[in-house]
């Protein structure tokens, strides 16, 4: 006779094992990682303003940007990883993301090499090359 083995009342019952704990340590460790970006920009923002010349409203126009393209990352990535599987959706970004930062770096007028260092558009009223500028070292 084979004994069913309810999973729910085995969690209820029974003690949280070693690799358990460990399981739920990784996932609190990933999710203050993963929140740290938002939160060092946040701080950085000031400092951006006053560098870049460029106006708080510009500003928390990328930033909400920023968040849009997570959120939307989140979403349209997930399925598309369900789709297509996780390693190659990893290798698929891990290439897109290699092929935008080296067209960045190709890209004259705002190079983040040491040759040419990043620097706001000489207008600092035209805050459309500012926010392109900006989009474009987000990318």
């Amino acid at each position: 006779m084979v004994n069913d083995v309810n999973a729910l009342e085995r969690l209820k019952t029974e003690p949280m094992s070693v690799g358990q704990w460990v399981i739920v340590a990784i996932c609190i460790g990933t999710l203050a990682l993963d929140g740290y970006d938002v939160l060092s920009i946040a701080f950085a923002a000031p400092g951006i303003t006053q560098e870049w010349g460029i106006s708080k409203s510009v500003l928390g126009i990328v930033l909400s940007i920023e968040l849009a393209g997570m959120s939307g990352g989140a979403i349209f990535l997930g399925s598309f990883a369900d789709s297509r599987g996780r390693r190659f959706t990893m290798l698929d970004r891990n290439a897109r993301y290699r092929e935008h930062s080296d067209l960045t770096a190709a890209d004259n007028k705002y190079c983040l090499c040491e040759t040419a260092p990043l620097r706001a558009p000489s207008n600092k009223d035209n805050q459309r090359d500012t926010l392109i500028m900006t989009l474009r070292v987000i990318s």
